[in-house]
This record gives C-alpha cells, structure tokens and sequence, in this order.
C-alpha cells in the first residue's frame, strides 16, 4: 500500500499492528511503530492501544512499559492491558501499582486484578477486590470463579458460581474446566450435563474438556453422546475436540473408533496424527501406529518418540534403535522421552558403546540434567557390570538432582531399598535416593517411552 502512494490512516496501522502481533512478528509491530512515529498517529488513542497490546501480546514488556509510561493519553483499556501483562509474568507489584494509582477505575480494570491476584496465589485480595465492585457484571463473576479454581478452592469456586444468575458459556466452561484440572471427572460430567440442560451451546474447548474426562474415567456411553452433540453443533471437525475424540476412543480400547474418527477428518495436521500414533502406541497396537506412521507426511519428535515407543512396549528394541537412527538423520533433536527411551535399551541390551554416545548426545543437547534422562542413564550403568567413568560421573549428576529435588520438598520413599542393608554400605546419604530412582525406573514408574 505505501509502495503504491496511497497515504496510510489511523485505523490501517491499527490493523496492521494487531494482525502482526497475532502472527507473533516482532520485527512488523516494531517497523509500524516506527511509521506511526513518522506519520504523528503514535498519540491517536487507538493506534497507541493497539501498539502496547502488541508489545504486551509478544511479551515484550520493557517496551510495553516505556510505551505506556509515554503515551498522552492513558485509559481503562491501557491500564487493564499493562496490569495483565504485568501479573501474568510475575510481576505483580508493578500491575498493583497501576491499579492503585488508577484515578478512575473500570470493571476490566477490577477483572484483570482479580486474575492477577489469582494467578500469583493471592486469592484473598482477589477476592477483596471483587466485593469491592459495586455491580460486578458476568465477566468479573467469572474471573473469581476461575480464581478459585486455579487455586484449587473448589467448593468455593462452585458456591460462587451457584450465586451466579447470570452465566454465560465461558462461565459453564470454567467451571467444567476447574474440576477436570484437577481430575474431579465426574464433577466436570455432571457440570456439563447441567450446561446442556440449560440449553447453553458449548464451545469446543468445553466439548474437548467433557471428551477428556469421559477418556479418563471411562464413561464410553456418555462420550458417546457427546460426540454426537458435537456433531449437531458442527464441533466434531474442530482439531482440539477431534483429537479430543480419537484420544478418548483409544483410551476405552476401541481402537476401531478411533481409527473411524481419524479418517473422517479431511483435512489432517501434525497432532492429530501425533496423536493417533500416540493413542496406539498406548495400546500396544504395533502395525496400526506403523501403518499410521508411514502415512503421515512430516513426522515431528512427537510421532517420532511415540513409534519408537511402541516398539520397545511390542519388545522389537532393534526395530526401536534403527527408527531412532532415522530419525536422527532426518535432522531431528530428541526430546528427554526419547533419549530416556533408547538409554533403557541400551542398558537391556548391554550396548555399552551405543549407551555413551547417547549419554555424550545428552550433554550436548544439554538433556543430562533432566530427571528421566539422568535415572535412565544411572540405571543403564547399574546395569554393566564393569565400573565405568561415565557412571562415577552420572552418580555425581544424580547427587545434584538429589539436592536440587530436596530444595523443592520433593522426595522419594526410599525405605524399601534399605531392607537387608547395613549403614556401612552406604557411601552417603543419597544413595537410598538414587537406588529408589532406579528402581522407580526399572519398575514402571518412570515410565520408558510412554511419557510423551
């Protein structure tokens, strides 16, 4: 448009600036800055908005702040905007700054204190600041009910939304949410159950909630219904509630549906075939997740781990070895999954060289540290009878690991390991620990290549 002459207005760069930031393009919201500066439209109210959302959007926040503090004309859309930003990354006593200096606050303005406080665990000044709205409107009763939630205060979160006379479907979805985060399955069912009744249209993140619940509790039937609700509100194609579908099929073992449920997308993405593979790769179907494997157009290291994954379940660590090799000469980084993977072959197989290339592939992916990564490679060398250098050096990560989980109230039961033992034949306090690591490992419950 400027290679052409034709002359910009206040509402084009406004556009401009928010289409860049939802494409996450710095380098564009900076140059349009940049004219707005030239052409004067910087201290239009709307362009100077739309700028600071960008910057606050793309997380850029010393220059959301520099811009905020220079603009003309501050208002309610500004300071709500700088108060979300602010409390979102942590940085809460800046966004209580704003909202306290505010000469004229607005309900977005309360709102958005409201779910600062709650996100960083302050749930009674959140809640301070909700009774102190006159008439709170459906937006701000919401935010305290997502609050509550966020803060594991169910009853609470479910007594406020009970008061509520006015609920709309972004009410019903934080609440169906609240209790499926923190695996209240049934509730959830039932919260949606009532939604439905209410004759609310769900949207497809609470579609892909209920679906999610249903897989993890194992209510088929109910499932089933509301996949077909899902299909009379025109959901079913939606990616989150069809990968929602496919994941539930196969949780309830019937591979069949969700195989249905795959082929009737049309048009098919990276995570809903990631996704597929996963879900057989759960169920131990090893030519189906193949068959679906070689169909897919562009593997990530999601679809890559997950078939590497079915094949050490199928016991085919060859087949595992040589996949990951593949992979690797496609020019793909392993994630700590599929290291942690082949690290549990090698040490079935007692490939000793392929054991430290991989541990020396770790290091230099900086994955060592991890605490999958560092209990597989304890557990390989555990399992070589000769004494190796690089397991003295894994002992000492290990340690580190065991100081750093310390520091995080975070311990494992290590009692069961010093059944038959003398105190002398500990080198040091840690080694229950690093046993019980290696045993959790050995046993299942850090898992091989199912933890995706």
């Amino acid at each position: 448009m400027r290679r052409a002459g034709i002359l910009v207005s206040q509402s084009g760069i406004s556009m401009a600036i928010t289409a860049s930031s939802s494409l996450d393009n710095m380098y564009l919201v900076q140059n349009l800055h940049n004219l707005a500066i030239k052409t004067g439209f910087v201290r239009d109210v709307k362009v100077g908005t739309s700028i600071l959302n960008a910057y606050a959007k793309l997380g850029e926040l010393n220059s959301a702040s520099l811009f905020f503090e220079s603009m003309p004309v501050i208002n309610g859309f500004s300071r709500t905007t700088m108060i979300k930003a602010y409390a979102g990354n942590g940085r809460l006593d800046e966004a209580c700054k704003i909202y306290e200096n505010a000469s004229e606050k607005t309900l977005s303005t309360h709102t958005a204190m409201i779910t600062g406080f709650a996100q960083n665990g302050r749930i009674l000044e959140a809640r301070e600041v909700f009774n102190g709205i006159l008439k709170p409107d459906v937006v701000s009763w919401t935010a305290m009910v997502a609050g509550y939630a966020q803060n594991s205060m169910l009853e609470e979160a479910r007594a406020l939304f009970d008061k509520m006379l006015d609920k709309n479907s972004v009410t019903w979805a934080t609440m169906v949410s609240g209790y499926a985060q923190h695996e209240k399955w049934e509730q959830a069912l039932m919260v949606f159950s009532e939604l439905h009744r209410e004759g609310i249209l769900p949207r497809h993140w609470t579609y892909t909630t209920a679906i999610n619940a249903c897989a993890n509790s194992g209510r088929l039937e109910l499932g089933k219904q509301i996949h077909s609700l899902s299909i009379k509100t025109g959901c079913q194609f939606n990616p989150f509630v069809s990968n929602g579908l496919i994941t539930m099929y196969a949780k309830c073992k019937h591979i069949e549906d969700a195989s249905w449920q795959f082929s009737s997308i049309t048009i098919k993405d990276k995570l809903q075939w990631s996704s597929l593979v996963s879900e057989f790769s759960q169920n131990h179907a090893l030519e189906e997740a193949r068959h679906v494997f070689d169909k897919m157009g562009i593997h990530d290291i999601i679809s890559w781990t997950s078939m590497i994954s079915v094949y050490i379940q199928a016991g085919h660590s060859c087949e595992a070895i040589e996949l990951f090799t593949t992979m690797l000469d496609e020019g793909l980084k392993p994630n700590p999954y599929t290291i942690t993977s082949i690290l549990c072959i090698c040490a079935d197989l007692g490939v000793i060289e392929l054991g430290k290339q991989i541990h020396g592939m770790a290091i230099r992916l900086w994955l060592d540290n991890d605490v999958y990564v560092s209990s597989a490679m304890m557990s390989m060398y555990f399992k070589w009878d000769e004494r190796h250098e690089e397991r003295e050096e894994t002992y000492w990560r290990l340690g580190e690991l065991y100081e750093h989980l310390r520091s995080c109230d975070y311990m494992l039961e290590t009692e069961f390991v010093m059944d038959g033992l003398e105190e002398e034949d500990f080198i040091d306090e840690r080694l229950p620990w690093l046993l019980a690591t290696t045993i959790d490992l050995a046993g299942g419950a850090i898992q091989c290549g199912q933890r995706l």
